[in-house]
């Protein structure tokens, strides 16, 4: 990613960003988010604690409910609450990762032969598992319903209001 939005390269700077463009080998247990998104970051901080999950997408088009704009306001309130996490407990380390190669109904396919895998395969075939194993239930398939479905109205250019203050987060 090479921003022409100068303040965008700036908060880019105060991030490591990594670019995963291949889903087979992904822990499912620690990066959690939509897997059907076109595009999805997750801001995580050294020990792989996450604070943020950035990307949506409705029918409308894959990037309609995402700016720079938004993503900047995201990125900056990840740094204050960075800046402002203390003695945080560690992550427990018992917890085995999960791959989509660990779904037999993936490992078992044609696709789990090829080089590559894709976010949107892991919700395919975690779904197709459990129809299987007959403990499929349709109500699986909405785990981040739109904000609408909720009764939110949100904007990809405004920045979220601070819960505690009513003051805006930059």
């Amino acid at each position: 990613m090479r921003p022409e939005d100068p303040e965008l390269a700036r908060l880019l700077d105060r991030f490591v960003p990594v670019r995963f463009t291949n889903f087979k080998q992904v822990d499912m247990n620690r990066f959690q988010f939509d897997y059907d998104l076109t595009f999805a970051i997750l801001m995580m901080d050294s020990a792989g604690r996450t604070y943020s999950r950035y990307g949506a997408q409705d029918a409308r088009h894959s990037d309609a409910r995402m700016s720079v704009t938004g993503l900047k306001h995201a990125m900056r309130a990840v740094l204050e609450a960075h800046g402002k996490r203390t003695d945080l407990p560690p992550i427990p380390a018992d917890r085995p990762a999960y791959t989509v190669m660990e779904i037999p109904a993936y490992a078992n396919s044609p696709a789990a032969r090829q080089p590559c895998a894709h976010c949107h395969h892991a919700n395919n075939f975690r779904f197709r598992q459990l129809r299987l194993e007959g403990t499929f239930r349709k109500e699986m398939v909405y785990q981040y319903p739109l904000p609408e479905n909720v009764g939110l109205t949100l904007d990809p250019n405004a920045p979220r209001a601070d819960s505690d203050s009513g003051r805006e987060m930059s």
